[in-house]
């Protein structure tokens, strides 16, 4: 069910930015002054990643991609650290592990 609200706002890419926005706002205000470990996973982009990261230095943000995502050290100071695919039987093994 959608609250009066919702049904009055127009639905347009505006409108969606601003409650984006709202939300970023409100990520950063709650992790502000805590410690916290924050995992992006999977991330496709700096621009994705960038959005979420925590404006407080409390934080460690721990960020997996398959890219390298050259400007979050360039403009962040991230630090890269490059893993190696396993080996194929500590692979199975895990998988094993995993999932029986």
């Amino acid at each position: 069910m959608r609250s009066p609200r919702q049904a009055d706002a127009p639905c347009s890419v505006s409108s969606a930015c601003s409650v984006a926005g709202r939300c970023r706002a409100r990520y950063r205000t709650e992790i502000a002054d805590r410690r916290l470990p924050v995992l992006l996973d999977n991330a496709s982009a700096v621009k994705q990643v960038r959005l979420l990261l925590p404006g407080t230095p409390s934080c460690v943000v721990v960020v997996t991609s398959r890219d390298s995502l050259a400007g979050l050290v360039a403009v962040h100071g991230a630090q890269r650290l490059n893993l190696k695919p396993l080996r194929k039987d500590v692979a199975i093994a895990l998988l094993h592990t995993l999932i029986g």
